[in-house]
């Protein structure tokens, strides 16, 4: 826990970085520097400089991240409802050391962070506010980011600050025609000028699979249906039928997304990361957004089901040789825990 001397000094350097006169220039002046690594080390038990592993802190985005907030997002309810958002130290650290921290790959260094607050302070604006940076100041030309929950009402509380926040912004309009038009039938912004949309999700829908997310937020994670933490991550499906009358065996091996897009790009880098060869965990034969197997065993006369050629075999020793390499990189890499 945090000393009363650690939250003033937190609040004294956020407050320096938001208020200093050198926040025109492109770099930031030695004493934002020092005030924004002061608060990036206030993640309890947790010192993000004492290995950074060939990641870097890019001061530059760091202060990007934090004038945000101050400068075009307000309060919209309580006390210090049309208030700028002054971020207190613990969201300061969180915001900083998650858009702050670039590896040699230009990617993230977190790419995935877990926050664990108690209620009434301030993580669902803190989120609509992270959520909102991503849809307009990442640089990511149709992004698609995401509110999910448990359920629709549960859901519906990030959007409600990310719209308040977007209507409460002359910048930001809301309505037809401004930069982000509020769809509150849909629970969606969009952004016409990239094509970019922040849309909720819950585990009512039909269904989740196929997005191409830049950013999700899951609020309420542990009461989250399993479904809807699949549809933004890591999914494997395997099913198996037998048609007696045909005398055929059906394997089905499902990858949702690893195929497509950021998410096998995802795995690629992390390959090149770990130095394990480039195509590790990713199956030549994936080439679409699903990658299905399809093996067919006939029945012999005994009755028993035979393997043609050995390709059940052999497709299954790849296939769980694939998943368990993977596995093993990813229990090696482990999102630090905020």
């Amino acid at each position: 826990m945090w000393t009363d001397e650690q939250v003033f000094a937190g609040r004294a350097a956020v407050a320096h970085v938001n208020e200093c006169p050198a926040r025109a220039v492109d770099a930031p002046c030695e004493e934002c520097r020092s005030a924004i690594e002061s608060v990036s080390r206030l993640i309890p038990k947790y010192d993000p400089w004492a290995d950074p592993d060939g990641a870097t802190f890019d001061y530059l985005r760091a202060r990007t991240i934090l004038g945000f907030y101050f400068d075009h997002l307000v309060f919209i309810e309580g006390e210090k409802a049309d208030q700028p958002f002054v971020l207190e130290p613990w969201q300061a650290a969180v915001v900083v050391n998650v858009f702050g921290w670039i590896r040699p790959s230009g990617f993230r260094r977190y790419r995935e962070f877990l926050l664990w607050v108690a209620a009434k302070n301030g993580k669902s604006p803190l989120l609509a506010g992270m959520a909102l940076f991503l849809l307009l100041c990442d640089g990511e030309p149709g992004a698609q980011v995401y509110f999910a929950a448990a359920d629709k009402d549960q859901a519906s509380l990030l959007f409600r600050w990310a719209a308040g926040m977007v209507f409460k912004n002359p910048d930001f309009g809301g309505n037809a025609g401004d930069l982000c038009q509020v769809h509150k039938a849909w629970k969606s912004i969009q952004v016409d000028a990239t094509m970019s949309v922040l849309r909720t999700l819950s585990s009512d829908a039909d269904t989740k699979h196929g997005l191409n997310a830049h950013g999700v937020f899951v609020d309420e994670l542990h009461a989250s249906d399993r479904v809807l933490i699949e549809a933004t991550a890591l999914a494997a499906q395997i099913a198996v039928a037998v048609d007696d009358d045909a005398g055929v065996l059906v394997a089905i091996a499902a990858i949702d997304n690893l195929g497509k897009g950021a998410s096998g790009q995802a795995v690629q880098c992390m390959n090149i990361r770990l130095g394990l060869p480039e195509t590790a965990g990713l199956l030549a034969r994936r080439a679409a957004a699903w990658y299905v197997v399809l093996l067919i065993c006939r029945k012999t006369g005994s009755g028993r089901l035979a393997d043609e050629d050995g390709a059940l075999q052999t497709a299954t020793r790849e296939y769980l040789g694939n998943m368990t390499e993977l596995q093993q990189q990813l229990n090696r890499v482990r999102p630090a825990v905020i």
